[in-house]
């Protein structure tokens, strides 16, 4: 029975690691005077989210992209950031998944062609004139979450991850 039950941990504890969201393609540009960054996601076990949709749940992709100065003794400075959310539904009457990011809103019968629309992501994040030569870090935060779980189970288990994914946090060290 104790290794039923051990095994069981370990099969539902892989089971949870199973979605990351992956970086791809990451470039900085100064284009027009602004901080451009530019990357690419991907999402392999796109499965997870699909079953997620199928059962009715709403699903948000939240990006969280900063810039920092790098500081040897005390705690790196933020110079930009920005959240970009992103929400998944689906209609259970027209069997269309639905991707809404900001006032844009995409409808397809298929997951993979709606996730087409969140493959390059680019984003400004102020003007270029913050950036003096020195050292810089480039953090992006990725999490995939579900928005059904009630307050009130995430209160009693608050050691308990809700997430389908994340939070993960990608870095990328540069000098300007």
């Amino acid at each position: 029975m104790k290794k039923l039950v051990i095994l069981f941990l370990i099969v539902f504890g892989l089971a949870k690691l199973g979605l990351a969201i992956e970086i791809n393609d990451l470039t900085l540009d100064n284009l027009h005077d602004q901080i451009n960054l530019e990357f690419k996601l991907d999402i392999p076990e796109i499965y997870l989210i699909r079953s997620a949709l199928d059962e009715g749940k709403k699903v948000n992709i939240e990006i969280r992209t900063s810039l920092l100065q790098a500081k040897s003794i005390f705690w790196d400075s933020t110079l930009a950031s920005k959240l970009l959310v992103m929400h998944l539904s689906k209609d259970m009457v027209q069997n269309n998944y639905i991707l809404t990011m900001g006032k844009r809103k995409f409808l397809s019968k298929k997951l993979e062609k709606i996730l087409l629309n969140i493959k390059l992501i680019k984003l400004s994040l102020g003007p270029w004139n913050k950036i003096r030569p020195g050292k810089y870090k480039i953090r992006i935060e990725t999490q995939v979450t579900s928005q059904d779980v009630p307050t009130w189970v995430k209160t009693i288990l608050f050691f308990w991850n809700f997430n389908l994914s994340g939070p993960d946090t990608f870095t990328m060290e540069l000098t300007l």
